[in-house]
């Protein structure tokens, strides 16, 4: 540091004989000279030197020199003693000394000559003189080398404590008392006005520890708080001094947690839980008799699961087609259930003008419901989208009276999947944050043929019924092409099986005619476009069987082939003892628009909730899920419009020796289900769900999925609806769209 000030250089004034307390010095506090008396100075380094500043020099002489030194004074008390009785003699100079002869042996005589090298401590043999150990000489060595090291060590003890004052600065303002700066002058850290320390790395105040990526803060309602560096927040321990349920402390990917379910557990990085300390205080596999390897094992495999769902849900298709074009063709395709036999009355009868979807003619469904020809009834324009009920063999349109008069089990068909199309397009456009698009029009053609099976829907088969899939294709790419319109086939929805199932169709036939049908329509319709999406339900209900083959088959359709989704089983809507009732055909055709949404416009991968694993343990069998939407639950499906318990929620299972009794079903982690038996499983197991012997084909499992459904469960009196269709829980409210689990056909062995 330099130091200036104006008038006479330091150099040149006079210099103070001695300084007194009450002398004023020259100092520099923040680029300004100010004065300052010598008493505080004095106390600035006495405090900073500590008791250093209270010690002599020699206070500072090493441990081991005092110690060596005092050792000696004791040697020369020693000597000098001896001398006093008569030991031995001593002698100005060392001529005198030989020329006296001691009278006995082992005598110490000393000289004092001035010639060094012969001065000091000798000792007679009893026949000469030998030079001995010079006490008085090592003592005065001691001393000086002592008197050395103080003076360095307290030279070197005083530069250390002065060094570190540079560093230090105090303030009287409202900042800081205290600020501790580095060598480049930056501060370190902070003693604040409150008590609190600061520095670039942490901070302690007085109800907060804080470092760069968490802070520890107790506050009230809360004893502990851990609050990352994002804010996400902890709680501890709670205001009761308890460690709060449904906490945890996480360290990257990996977290101690608490739980209403457990006081200590551990998660890893893929999910997987070990419980540590269960919710009654035992230690797990301890004091309890908790199977730890079972616990495990449920754990990994509810990971495992999940991670099964996230890669499902991420793997985008680009493959498919996309709603590219200015129409494009919907084809729906199947039987009964698809041509909505017995839909009445109509629910979607009012064409929404902003979605501007369209028809051919003036109905999804053709003139002539057996027709192996797609004839558009009443003419062949693009009309708005609107659904009708039409007369027996579909050659015309009922009045609202006619459809009251009707027969309930009448198989006029209404609906005709256009509340499918009507969602799609809505949830089209609410995800671009359109209220219209103009440009891009969806058609729907509803091409299915009650009591068909699928050797009669497939190309080359007398029946023909192909042919209304070509013929409605013909027609709507004939009118793009004369209006200068792009055309597209996104993609084609196939509920069938019915007929197939009840006949006891093999499950490698139905898959391979189905695979077949598919091959042949993306030949014969799709060859200048990306390839179609076949979108498929399952059959169930009063129409599954005792061995799920059929359904087995839709199943392996949708988790083999990566253009085939199989959407939704078909049991858990209401039906009229098999087909389904107005508001039961919307409600599947708002949870098929949903996946056709996530498939066609979020780009999302996708397979129905069913079992990917099972494993058995003893009496137990442990069953893995895909969920679309985790966690699992159990609720109760339609049976016709009434909902029923299903026993077992659904399952059945047997094993070599026969039938098992089943204690208990429990869902017992989000992906996961254990059914208990009465007995030990012997050899292998299968496990059925929603089997035809077991109530109706129907179970009780179904993921979580929030969704809301663009349309609502409408009840009208006097309409040709059944009283029992005035579902209290359903009318007036969007249809639930939960994903419930497929029909299946489960095997492990031990």
């Amino acid at each position: 540091m330099t130091l200036e000030v104006s008038g006479t250089p330091i150099g040149y004034l006079a210099r103070a004989k001695s300084v007194e307390k009450k002398d004023v010095l020259p100092i520099v506090q923040e680029g300004v000279t100010k004065q300052v008396e010598a008493a505080q100075v004095v106390n600035l380094v006495t405090n900073n030197l500590g008791s250093a500043a209270l010690k002599n020099t020699e206070d500072f002489a090493s441990t081991v020199t005092v110690n060596e030194l005092k050792s000696e004074v004791q040697g020369v008390t020693y000597a000098v003693i001896a001398i006093s009785n008569g030991a031995d003699k001593s002698f100005p100079t060392y001529a005198e000394m030989i020329a006296y002869k001691p009278a006995q042996a082992n005598v110490s005589v000393r000289n004092n000559d001035p010639d060094p090298n012969l001065r000091g401590t000798y000792i007679w043999t009893g026949t000469e003189y030998v030079a001995g150990y010079d006490t008085l000489d090592e003592a005065i060595k001691l001393a000086s080398k002592a008197k050395s090291e103080a003076i360095d060590e307290s030279s070197i003890y005083v530069d250390q404590k002065t060094e570190d004052l540079k560093y230090l600065k105090s303030s009287s303002n409202d900042e800081y008392t205290l600020r501790v700066l580095n060598k480049f002058g930056f501060t370190e850290m902070d003693l604040k006005l409150d008590g609190s320390l600061a520095s670039r790395l942490f901070s302690i105040s007085k109800d907060t520890i804080s470092t760069a990526e968490l802070s520890l803060i107790s506050k009230s309602g809360a004893v502990l708080e851990v609050v990352d560096r994002v804010g996400r927040t902890v709680t501890v321990i709670d205001e009761n001094a308890q460690l709060s349920a449904k906490s945890g402390l996480i360290f990257n990917n990996e977290s101690i947690e608490s739980s209403e379910d457990f006081i200590l557990g551990a998660k890893d990085k893929y999910g997987r839980t070990i419980v540590i300390i269960d919710k009654y205080g035992y230690l797990q596999n301890q004091a309890n008799t908790t199977d730890y390897e079972y616990e495990i094992l449920k754990s990994e495999r509810n990971a495992l699961n999940l991670s099964y769902s996230e890669k499902v849900r991420s793997n985008f298709n680009s493959q498919i087609q996309r709603t590219t074009a200015n129409l494009n063709h919907f084809l729906w395709y199947g039987q009964s259930l698809a041509s909505n036999a017995e839909t009445f009355p109509a629910l979607s009868k009012t064409a929404y003008e902003n979605l501007d979807n369209l028809m051919l003619g003036d109905s999804s469904k053709p003139r002539g419901a057996y027709d192996d020809k797609f004839t558009p009834l009443n003419n062949s324009n693009l009309n708005p989208l609107k659904a009708v009920v039409q007369a027996a063999g579909g050659n015309g349109i009922l009045t609202d009276a006619e459809i009251a008069a009707l027969e309930y089990h009448a198989q006029n068909e209404g609906e005709g999947a256009v509340a499918c199309i009507n969602s799609l397009k809505q949830l089209f456009l609410k995800y671009f944050s359109l209220s219209r698009d103009q440009t891009r029009k969806f058609v729907l053609s509803n091409c299915a043929s009650s009591g068909q099976t699928i050797d009669q829907l497939s190309k080359g088969n007398s029946a023909n019924r192909y042919n209304r899939l070509t013929q409605a294709i013909n027609q709507v790419r004939a009118i793009a092409e004369a209006q200068s319109l792009s055309y597209t086939i996104p993609a084609l929805i196939l509920e069938h099986g019915q007929f197939d199932s009840a006949n006891g169709m093999s499950k490698t036939d139905y898959k391979s005619k189905v695979l077949k049908l598919f091959s042949d329509f993306t030949t014969d319709f799709c060859a200048n476009q990306d390839a179609p999406s076949f979108f498929i339900t399952q059959v169930g209900g009063a129409y599954g069987n005792e061995t799920h083959e059929v359904a087995s088959a839709q199943l392996e359709l949708s988790k083999e082939n990566l253009n085939i989704y199989g959407v939704c089983p078909e049991y858990f809507v209401a039906d009229k003892g098999g087909h389904l009732t107005s508001n039961g055909a919307r409600w599947l055709d708002c949870v098929i628009a949903k996946v056709m949404f996530r498939v066609l416009v979020l780009g999302e991968g996708w397979q129905p909730l069913h079992c990917i694993n099972m494993q058995i343990k003893d009496d137990k069998a442990l069953l893995s899920y895909h969920v679309p939407y985790p966690p699992l639950q159990f609720k109760t499906p339609f049976t016709s419009t009434e909902q029923l318990a299903i026993p077992n929620q659904g399952f059945v299972a047997e094993d070599e020796n026969g039938s098992l009794v089943i204690s208990s079903v429990e869902i017992i982690a989000d992906t996961l289900i254990e059914i208990k038996f009465t007995r030990k499983v012997v050899g292998s197991l299968t496990v059925y769900y929603a089997r035809k012997s077991n109530l109706y084909g129907a179970g009780c499992l179904c993921d979580s999925d929030p969704f809301v459904s663009t349309e609502k469960y409408i009840y009208l009196e006097n309409s040709g609806m059944a009283a029992s269709e005035n579902i209290a829980s359903l009318v007036n409210k969007p249809y639930p769209n939960q994903n419930w689990a497929f029909a299946q056909k489960i095997v492990a062995s031990e």
